[in-house]
């Protein structure tokens, strides 16, 4: 038993050092994160492989999505032999490094920071665009927006930036440390509740690629979410907790999705849902919805429901099928260079929601099949 689980842990350190190595096939040809001759040339195979043999990269992100979802089930079951916490940074040294490949959102969230910490101005009335001198706008995107995002994340990146010292290789470090630091520590804070909820959210594929590598500041919101609940978890009686009540606030006060946490009041009570439970998760998910369909369907946003996993676990676990989807719904974008390969046809939306189609069909079969063997 001991040595199938060394075996599953060896494949997946390889695995997940893979990942640390293809995150740079897409990175911004305008962006040098070191001068140095072994570095540039390991750099430029990346970006000639990631960007110029365009079906091998797909086919090699294809093979190590469906291999870490190949691992996350397989942990899932081998949970009790496995700590949660020590996986967590383990996963989270190794790719520590990794590129954010498919977002560009994190080079925002440091500029943004430097906006004020830098150039002592007010990144929600100035844009990044404003200052045309900086070196660091030739691999930005979204340079024509003011700050984005709500009240409570941006004490949390300008505390990070005031110590990189402007250096731009010091905030990558610091911020990819920022969000490999709320992974462990979501992680944490679910293994306080229960140990398989951790084991979930510490291997699952849409955390490790969205959270740790992309690293989208949904993570950050889930992080607080997490926390809010587990105060109410060590509440012994059915009440407001002011502690939980400021977690679910600064949670909320990211990026908004998770604003409706502030319904919930009371701990988790295994087999009884209280209606204040489903107003926070269907808040959730309708505002994840109407973005989702209203604008562009990212597949980060999906994170947010992960803060209700201690009360809805079974249910999320089942949702393996569209989260594959939400990973591979990359496809234009690896396999293409743009989001949209065909003119009129959101092929990035058909691939999740034919993806969650799947997912409840086969929710429902397997339900049939359950019953069947019982009747």
């Amino acid at each position: 038993m001991k040595n199938r689980t060394k075996i599953i842990l060896t494949g997946y350190i390889v695995t997940l050092i893979a990942w640390l190595i293809y995150s740079f096939a897409l990175t911004d040809p305008n962006l040098t994160l070191l001068n140095h001759p072994v570095w540039a040339h390991f750099r430029d195979t990346m970006v000639n492989f990631g960007y110029l043999n365009r079906p091998d990269s797909w086919t090699v992100y294809l093979l190590l999505i469906t291999a870490l979802f190949c691992f996350h089930i397989a942990f899932l079951k081998k949970a009790p032999n496995i700590s949660p916490v020590k996986l967590s940074m383990l996963i989270g040294g190794i790719l520590l490094f990794a590129y954010p490949l498919l977002s560009h959102d994190f080079f925002n969230y440091i500029f943004d920071a430097k906006i004020l910490t830098v150039y002592g101005k007010n990144p929600y009335q100035y844009l990044p665009a404003d200052f045309a001198d900086d070196q660091w706008l030739r691999f930005m995107h979204w340079t024509d927006r003011t700050y984005p995002y709500g009240p409570t994340f941006l004490p949390i990146t300008i505390l990070v930036s005031y110590f990189t010292f402007g250096k731009f290789i010091i905030n990558y470090i610091l911020f990819k440390g920022l969000f490999v630091g709320t992974y462990v520590g979501c992680v944490w804070l679910l293994q306080k509740m229960k140990k398989s909820w951790a084991i979930f959210f510490a291997t699952s594929p849409l955390v490790i690629i969205e959270g740790v590598i992309n690293a989208h500041n949904d993570l950050i919101a889930v992080f607080f979410g997490l926390l809010g609940i587990l105060y109410l978890v060590q509440t012994s009686q059915d009440t407001y907790n002011i502690k939980a009540r400021i977690a679910f606030l600064v949670s909320g006060g990211i990026k908004y999705f998770s604003l409706p946490t502030l319904f919930l009041r009371s701990p988790v009570k295994k087999g009884k849902q209280h209606l204040h439970v489903f107003a926070a998760v269907l808040g959730t998910l309708g505002l994840v919805l109407y973005l989702s369909f209203t604008g562009a369907l990212q597949p980060w946003y999906y994170l947010n429901l992960l803060i209700f996993i201690p009360y809805f676990f079974d249910t999320i676990k089942k949702f393996h099928i569209l989260m594959f989807g939400l990973l591979i719904s990359y496809y234009p974008i690896i396999r293409f260079g743009v989001w949209e390969p065909d003119p009129g046809v959101n092929v990035k939306n058909i691939i999740v929601w034919a993806a969650l189609g799947i997912n409840i069909m086969y929710i429902i079969a397997q339900k049939a099949l359950n019953k069947s063997r019982h009747t």
